[in-house]
């Protein structure tokens, strides 16, 4: 709860000389802020953001890499100084310069949605309350986005699985024979390899370039988990389970 001050007149008096002076003075009584109210419309803001990014091609595993031209809206909108138009044409010009928008306008639709609703909250909310409504988007942000490459990540797993229990007919001890390791117990902890794998004239190598080669998908996702620091690795998933980030 954040209060906000609420000015009210009332009747004060004042001498002057031998008369007395009858003067409005204004009384400060705060009233009640509650951000709790504004949370459906931050996780709306926070979902348009979000569905907007699935376009953005992670550069890093930065919040700032992670949430693209996001976090450019957001400052500008933390410093108060830009309009809708001014901040639209600076986000566009951000993901244009990058990569091109691959739906027809779909996304730059979510962006719109998502810049319209935040500068219609930060409007109406206190002064003293706008920097933690901005703080509260931004995580919100944050956390649909590192969910959705963590979502990717084991899709991509789930298909590599798939894979390989098609090559070896479903036999974990044919893979563990090829490969000349008898660490995975089952196909359902196979982590996927580093994909730089491919490049070995060995079994791995092998089965990992044609993975990579049949699954162009799967492969877009790869880069693009290695770029958001989710990229997997051989110490990963020795027991099959477990996540590397670098912050």
């Amino acid at each position: 709860m954040i209060p906000e001050e609420r000015h009210e007149p009332a009747v004060g008096h004042a001498e002057s000389g031998s008369q007395t002076i009858q003067r409005p003075l204004y009384v400060v009584r705060p009233e009640r802020f509650d951000a709790n109210e504004l949370k459906p419309k931050i996780e709306a803001i926070a979902s348009s953001f979000a569905a907007y990014l699935a376009e953005w091609p992670v550069r890093g595993s930065s919040r700032h890499a992670l949430m693209g031209p996001v976090a450019r809206v957001l400052d500008l909108v933390r410093r108060g100084q830009a309009d809708f138009g001014e901040i639209m044409g600076r986000a566009l010009r951000m993901h244009e310069m990058a990569a091109p928008f691959r739906s027809q306008g779909a996304a730059r639709q979510r962006l719109e949605e998502g810049v319209r609703g935040l500068l219609d909250v930060v409007e109406g909310c206190p002064l003293a309350a706008r920097r933690r409504v901005l703080e509260q988007v931004e995580y919100h942000v944050y956390y649909l986005r590192r969910m959705e490459l963590l979502r990717r990540r084991e899709a991509v797993f789930n298909a590599w699985r798939n894979f390989l229990g098609q090559k070896y007919g479903g036999d974990i001890a044919a893979v563990q024979r090829a490969w000349g390791d008898s660490k995975y117990r089952d196909f359902a902890r196979l982590p996927f390899p580093w994909p730089r794998r491919a490049e070995e004239d060995s079994p791995l190598g092998r089965d990992v370039k044609a993975f990579l080669e049949t699954h162009k998908e799967a492969a877009e996702q790869i880069e693009e988990a290695e770029e958001g620091g989710l990229a997997p690795t051989e110490a990963e998933g020795a027991g099959g389970e477990g996540t590397t980030e670098r912050e």
